[in-house]
């Protein structure tokens, strides 16, 4: 199946969905025009993305999604596994780390609400209700990293001498962070089941946005301030793009699959 699309019904910058036969199969792709001279190819967790021309003609524009077919089903292949890898099941017993803490995740029959408890152990234990666990999770590790988070921007904003700004949560779907004059530092609260050293440097990195709202060369001397191993952080967390983490109910018994956290 082939959808075609006039190109003056494409707005410019608007991405739109094209449908590619490749091989007697379906290619979906995101299709964007705009004031460029190239057409270029990229793939995320949103799938297969071509920028072209917008006097590009549509032939053209599916002939290189073509030529580069076995390109793009590599990469669409990688992301959905990283994305398998990524998914943390949930169970009466599941380990996992918060910020690099050992947490044991407990399904309480009858408990209405999540609990924290660490009480200096080697391991803290998350109570959850057995109902709901996934919201209830959520709240509750939300909860520790906005603690943690605050407690990491005013140690970094003190090496810096810069007054602690507000933090808040953030769910987005692309970025770790975000840092406003304004409205302060938003920080993805995911980042508290990623390798503790990765989500503190997204909080240096953060912080010394509220002194360089860029990333020039004097940006990135006040990271390297901060974090001086941020190169290998960066490239870390680049790879895991798109492929956050994410809780899902464990199968039962009969091998049902569970469903993902929202």
């Amino acid at each position: 199946m082939k959808v075609r699309v006039r190109a003056a019904e494409l707005g410019h910058g608007e991405p739109e969905h094209h449908i590619v036969s490749v091989g007697g199969r379906a290619l979906t792709v995101m299709l964007r025009r705009g004031a460029r001279r190239t057409l270029s190819l990229r793939v995320d967790e949103r799938g297969p993305r071509v920028d072209a021309p917008t006097d590009a003609a549509l032939d053209s524009i599916e002939g290189f999604v073509r030529a580069h077919a076995d390109w793009i089903h590599r990469h669409v292949a990688r992301i959905a596994q990283a994305r398998t890898e990524a998914a943390i099941e949930i169970a009466d017993g599941t380990r996992l780390a918060v910020f690099g803490k050992p947490c044991a995740v407990r399904l309480v029959t009858g408990r209405r609400a999540a609990a924290w408890c660490d009480d200096d152990r080697e391991m803290a234990v998350l109570s959850v209700p057995a109902a709901s666990p996934l919201p209830a999770l959520e709240r509750v590790i939300r909860t520790h990293a906005r603690q943690w988070f605050e407690q990491r921007v005013r140690f970094h904003c003190e090496r810096l001498g810069e007054p602690s700004p507000p933090v808040a949560l953030s769910s987005a779907r692309r970025r770790w962070g975000s840092c406003s004059r304004r409205s302060g530092i938003r920080l993805h609260w995911k980042l508290a089941l990623l390798p503790v050293d990765l989500a503190d440097y997204v909080v240096a990195h953060e912080v010394a946005h509220l002194r360089e709202m860029n990333h020039s060369s004097r940006f990135w001397a006040l990271v390297a301030r901060l974090y001086p191993d941020f190169r290998s952080a960066r490239a870390a967390l680049r790879a895991r793009a798109g492929c956050l983490p994410e809780f899902v109910i464990a199968a039962g018994p009969g091998g049902t699959p569970g469903d993902m956290s929202q």
